[in-house]
């Protein structure tokens, strides 16, 4: 997310980030596929024997180019600007958590109403679909992976309509749209119907989309460059493992404490109130601005124009008026 957001033109940021997931979703997809294709040419006791080993074997080749492509790529001219310019004494992180309180706040909650959603819809819903409604496992895959190539567009789309009309409009989109259709949702897929619950999974995969396609180029949006990796990195990670990773969990336990089969679409929906109020009262738009602390980056001789002579969109502009 740093690497790329650093490397965006600030009017393209949240498009080229949406290509992080868009490579996620991807990468679902394909494993999805050549899983169902093992179980469909394999037994039972073969997929137990020695047909798991194989989509292993395959990832292989690929963490090795990603290996390779990791170590061989170059800082970004932001940071290397950053190790350019005077020395500035690092920050130690309590320092950091202190001075920079409100951004870690807002990027640990956006995390997790991002996570907790995608957890829901990429992870618990297939055992949802298998064990509280009866779905079959072949169908329930089918069923997601239908919507997940259906979100690889969406995307996309919602990452350019986050560089048009900003990222905090989108976000709020999203929060909103879960906020007043989780338990709809959820209710849909209760109806037990092949087109009912193809309905419920894609509306939970409509309102993802508008976090896939916003939130790489976004969080990094957050931090100065000198604090932007360790921070993000930090906050990020420790957010996902109390609120991503449990979400299996904790929704599967709700629906044994409660027996309330709509009950994850109430978690998702008091989650996604939450984010709102926080994206609505403590974020600012970032999209098409500089990140903190840099100049602006542009991709054209006219847009470097512009940004000359509208330097007061920049959020370079805002961080020397609060200097001063």
């Amino acid at each position: 997310m740093v690497y790329i957001a650093e490397s965006s033109p600030d009017n393209k940021r949240n498009m080229l980030g949406s290509g992080l997931e868009i490579g996620t979703l991807t990468g679902y997809i394909l494993a999805s596929l050549f899983a169902s294709i093992l179980f469909i040419t394999l037994s039972d006791e073969q997929m137990a024997s020695w047909g798991w080993r194989i989509p292993f074997l395959f990832g292989l080749p690929l963490g090795l180019v990603g290996f390779y492509l990791r170590g061989h790529l170059e800082e970004t001219p932001i940071f290397e600007n950053e190790l350019s310019a005077d020395e500035v004494e690092e920050e130690s992180f309590l320092s950091i958590l202190k001075n920079h309180k409100k951004d870690i706040f807002v990027c640990f909650v956006a995390v997790a109403f991002f996570n907790i959603t995608n957890y829901m819809l990429l992870s618990y819903m297939p055992s949802y679909l298998d064990e509280i409604i009866g779905l079959s496992t072949s169908v329930g895959t089918v069923l997601i992976t239908i919507v997940m190539i259906i979100m690889v567009p969406l995307a996309f789309m919602f990452g350019k309509l986050g560089d048009k009309i900003g990222n905090k409009a989108v976000f709020l989109i999203g929060l909103g749209g879960l906020t007043l259709l989780s338990i709809l949702a959820f209710y849909l897929i209760n109806l037990n119907g092949l087109v009912f619950i193809s309905l419920g999974i894609l509306i939970l995969g409509v309102l993802l989309s508008t976090y896939e396609g916003t939130m790489p180029g976004t969080l990094p949006t957050m931090f100065y460059t000198d604090i932007r990796y360790r921070t993000l990195a930090v906050t990020f990670n420790v957010s996902v493992s109390l609120f991503g990773g449990t979400t299996p969990l904790v929704s599967t336990w709700l629906v044994h404490k409660t027996g309330n089969n709509l009950v994850p679409g109430f978690y998702l929906t008091i989650v996604s109130i939450i984010g709102f109020l926080v994206i609505l009262f403590l974020f600012n738009n970032t999209s098409g601005k500089s990140l903190k602390g840099s100049y602006p980056t542009v991709a054209t001789k006219s847009e470097f124009k512009e940004a000359v002579e509208n330097p007061k969109d920049s959020l370079w502009w805002e961080t020397e008026q609060k200097d001063k």
